[in-house]
Parts: C-alpha cells; sequence; structure tokens
C-alpha cells in the first residue's frame, strides 16, 4: 500500500513540481533569488491548496484536522524553499 501511495503520490506532483521548476527557472533570470522565493512560495503554497481541494473538495468541510495536514505540507514545502539555495542564473548576451 506504502509503494501505490508513493507512485500516485510522485505521478499527481509531477505537474506541480514542473511547473514550479520552469518558474524558478524564469525567475532567477529576471529577479533577485529573495524575490524568486517569495513568488515561489506563493506558488508553493497556493498549489497545494489547489491540488488538495480538486482531490478533495470536502477538505474545508471536515474540519481542523484534515486541513492540519495540508497545513503542514505547505509550510513544509515554503521552509524548503528558504532553506536551499538558488542561484541566480547567468545572463547570457547575444552580440
Amino acid at each position: 500500500m506504502l509503494f501505490f501511495m508513493i507512485i500516485y503520490g510522485a505521478f499527481l506532483s509531477a505537474p506541480a513540481m514542473l511547473l514550479f521548476w520552469l518558474i524558478q527557472k524564469k525567475l532567477t533570470e529576471k529577479f533577485s533569488v529573495n524575490n524568486s522565493k517569495i513568488i515561489l512560495s506563493f506558488y508553493s503554497f497556493i498549489s497545494v491548496w489547489i491540488t488538495s481541494y480538486i482531490f478533495d473538495k470536502g477538505l474545508l468541510e471536515r474540519g481542523f484536522q484534515q486541513i492540519f495536514w495540508v497545513i503542514i505540507y505547505s509550510i513544509t514545502i515554503v521552509l524548503g524553499i528558504w532553506f536551499f539555495k538558488i542561484k541566480n542564473m547567468p545572463t547570457i548576451k547575444i552580440q
């Protein structure tokens, strides 16, 4: 059962993580690292809540115990964004 949960979770998380990676690449080309991390934090927090709501429309109706796990997952991702380093992408000038 645990193996199935990991595969299912990875499959459902792949689109959000791919979009996260693309956003991160574009942001680091144009903004500072801190500004990029702020935008990525908002994206991550919102994408977790949207995904949770899409797959469990009754999430908000079941009370704090169900919402608690989504909050923990959101906070973990945001803390990971601020814990790990993001390097600025070098700008390439074409002459």
